[in-house]
């Protein structure tokens, strides 16, 4: 049997974005492949309304029980794929270990599918619903702005999840293009890898 990984690396798209087209998920894919070694997965980018439970099932058939796995996403990609994939993964007893959000917006499932017609994700001022967390979610390191709709969504979480919330002056459309949510991506990534990684030997 081959061996089980340590790390699992998710990238998940907004509404609007695929991969006919370079996006700032795609190119935050690339940065974190480049540091990756042969214990961890880098799942290729995603659409927001991905098939989450058939990729929990076969990220759990490959993990170590130890796995960590992290979750970045925009939009949709965060308020829906990046949720359900998480509520998926709880049912293999999986845990998240950190969500790095690009203004996550929230979808009802019983709202229509198509943004422009979903008021709850648009964000008008009465209607701004937070985006439920699974209780298997461990952090979140969320980038939001408030120049355009939609806007990002707050986040419903229980205790033992902690949020982290920073403020970026981009529109809602160019969040994941940010180098602050690479940069902050790659570090949550990279940092998690120590503790898998061999030290470098010291000089004689």
């Amino acid at each position: 049997m081959n061996a089980l990984l340590h790390h699992f690396f998710v990238p998940i798209m907004g509404f609007s974005k695929s991969t006919r087209r370079v996006t700032g998920i795609e190119r935050l894919w690339r940065a974190v492949r480049e540091t990756s070694g042969p214990d961890a997965w880098i799942i290729h980018p995603q659409r927001w309304n991905l098939d989450s439970r058939d990729l929990a099932a076969l990220i759990a058939r490959n993990a170590h029980p130890s796995a960590r796995i992290v979750i970045v996403g925009h939009s949709w990609g965060i308020g829906w794929g990046a949720m359900r994939l998480a509520r998926a993964l709880g049912r293999f007893g999986m845990e998240i270990t950190d969500i790095v959000s690009a203004d996550g917006v929230y979808r009802s499932p019983l709202l229509p599918g198509w943004l422009p017609l979903n008021p709850l994700s648009l964000g008008w001022r009465l209607l701004r619903p937070r985006i439920p967390v699974p209780h298997n979610v461990r952090r979140i390191h969320a980038f939001v702005q408030h120049l355009s709709l939609p806007r990002g969504h707050g986040f419903r979480v229980g205790t033992g999840t902690t949020v982290t919330v920073r403020l970026v002056d981009a529109p809602h459309g160019r969040v994941d293009e940010l180098e602050a949510f690479r940069e902050a991506a790659v570090r949550v990534w990279v940092e998690g890898l120590q503790p898998h990684c061999p030290l470098p030997s010291k000089p004689e």
